[in-house]
């Protein structure tokens, strides 16, 4: 696939320093312009990416936006301070830009962009997934994740990031026990819809999972807002209560607790925050992915989702898979086989409720009338 890559900067050096680092391929076509000779037909260019040199980046770039043809896949920005972003919507579609602040970082977001531009249909609208990191002190960075590739793979676009209480942001970000609140709850929504505004994601077909404490927002972010149409929730936490001082990281976690904690009053003043107090919310199917010998996050973490979720929500499709002979790890230290087959069933899932019957609910509400309505009609009769 060819694609089209246009660069605007009136410092002459500024080309020979970046070219390169494109490493463009037989068919892809490199336009360089300065400001002030950028051509009249401009608008009428096809452009994948756009790459801007300038000390006026987002200024300039919002007037490129206006008279190109369409929207850049994407946007890098050179000599952009930290807060340079543009959201500006043009037909329809949202523009963006990236700081670049390393030569890596641009050789990793370029190959990215031009597989982007090259694979997306004109006009078309993919489901997504969004895929929430564990830890919560751990970083996403540009690295290989097999499951991503997999869910891409399948047609889907994958959402993934690091919400405040992540890891190499600086202290403030992670400090103050944000990772567990409403702060990172609100930044993975941001993420989503930031990924919406682009123009490719289908609103009404996101998906979202994740591990671990991954597992925790997964299941919060199901039971607190309606932004997802499934959900995979792996290895999860979902009730702090009965966690407290078991497996291994009891005494790790219990240090985090003021000296003056009694476990009465954690179960008094905390229960209402868990995860399975609003278990009533979750509306949108669930897949539980659980090891029996995981003593990060035991499997009673799994069975208290998965049965009020049978008790109060069984019009909801809800399926566990239990995993036995595996520990926290398993997605990436376990048998093969069920590597293999944790990996398919999380796929299956999202094609399922994302691509093929997306509109479940709505042949769920029809059978129910169906059935509703044979009912009184027998009881007519009889």
């Amino acid at each position: 696939m060819q694609s089209r890559i246009v660069l605007i900067s009136d410092d002459s050096d500024f080309f020979e320093y970046i070219f390169p680092k494109l490493e463009l391929r037989k068919n892809d076509e490199l336009f360089r312009f300065k400001f002030d000779e950028l051509p009249d037909k401009l608008h009428m260019l096809e452009t994948s990416v756009l790459i801007i040199n300038s000390e006026k980046s987002e200024s300039r770039t919002i007037e490129l936006l206006q008279i190109l043809k369409d929207t850049p896949a994407v946007i890098f920005g050179y000599n952009a301070d930290d807060e340079f972003r543009i959201n500006t919507l043009k037909n329809g579609a949202a523009a963006f830009v990236t700081p670049l602040t390393s030569d890596d970082e641009f050789k990793a977001s370029l190959v990215s962009a031009l597989n982007l531009a090259s694979i997306l249909e004109k006009n078309k609208q993919y489901p997504a997934v969004l895929d929430i990191k564990g830890g919560p002190t751990t970083m996403y960075g540009l690295t290989f994740w097999h499951e991503f590739q997999a869910l891409a793979s399948l047609g889907m676009a994958v959402i993934f990031g690091n919400p405040r209480g992540s890891t190499g942001f600086g202290r403030a970000y992670c400090a103050g026990g944000v990772c567990w609140g409403n702060e990172a709850m609100d930044d993975l929504v941001k993420f989503v819809e930031d990924a919406i505004s682009k123009g490719f994601i289908d609103e009404k077909r996101v998906g979202v999972t994740g591990g671990s404490y991954g597992g925790y927002m997964t299941n919060k972010l199901i039971g607190r807002t309606n932004v997802f149409a499934a959900a995979v929730t792996q290895r999860c936490l979902a009730n702090t209560a009965t966690s407290y001082g078991t497996g291994d990281m009891g005494f790790v976690s219990s240090r985090q607790i003021p000296k003056h904690f009694h476990m009465l009053d954690y179960l008094e003043d905390r229960a209402r925050g868990n995860i399975i107090s609003y278990v009533d919310h979750f509306k949108v199917p669930l897949l539980i992915l659980h090891a029996y010998q995981d003593y990060r996050c035991g499997f009673e973490q799994a069975e208290q989702v998965f049965i009020p979720m049978k008790e109060r929500n069984s019009e909801i499709p809800c399926r566990m898979v239990m995993f036995p002979n595996e520990n926290h790890g398993m997605t990436r230290n376990g048998k093969l086989y069920h590597q293999v087959r944790h990996l398919q069933e999380m796929t299956n899932w999202f094609v399922k409720y994302l691509i093929e019957e997306p509109d479940w609910k709505t042949k769920a509400d029809e059978k129910s009338e169906k059935d509703t309505d044979f009912m009184k009609t027998q009881e007519v009769k009889g």
